[in-house]
């Protein structure tokens, strides 16, 4: 739908951190905010959103965490074709740790502990502007093939008149 809300999850275990990024991004625009401080109840929220094919979510994700940590989330989600695509934006106090992370797309921005929001929201409607250019491409690759597909019925028809 074109009215839609942009959907933008947040994953960190910080209360007083997820409750912060979470009113400052509702400020900042229409969007619908959904923060959790557990690992797994985030990672299952990003692949229920994912489903949706009008608008994927936008994962902003702590990568310290008890139980599950934030790179284990990222590579569950960068290593399933229905979540891979999903724009995630690493939200920490500690430097990315590239070997964790090899043999998937990197994550599409880091923002370093302390947060300079500013930075942050222009990372949050980047990768929704990008985002939504990815899946205009897939939408119209999709009707591309489907009028190829057409045109070859049309004409093996002729053929057969």
């Amino acid at each position: 739908m074109a009215d839609e809300k942009e959907v933008i999850i947040i994953i960190d275990d910080d209360e007083f951190t997820l409750m912060t990024i979470k009113e400052v991004i509702e400020m900042a625009g229409d969007y619908e905010v959904l923060a959790f401080n557990r690992a797994i109840k985030g990672l299952a929220e990003v692949r229920r959103e994912a489903r949706h094919v009008e608008s994927l979510p936008v994962v902003l994700l702590d990568l310290n965490m008890p139980l599950v940590d934030g790179y284990a989330v990222f590579l569950n989600l960068r290593s399933n074709p229905e979540t891979e695509k999903i724009p995630i934006i690493i939200v920490s106090g500690y430097e990315l740790d590239k070997s964790k992370i090899q043999g998937v797309r990197a994550p599409d921005d880091y923002i370093r502990k302390p947060i300079e929001f500013l930075k942050l929201i222009t990372a949050v409607k980047r990768a929704i502007s990008l985002s939504k250019a990815d899946l205009a491409g897939v939408v119209k690759a999709n009707v591309d093939y489907v009028r190829m597909i057409a045109n070859v019925i049309r004409n093996s028809r002729k053929t057969f008149e």
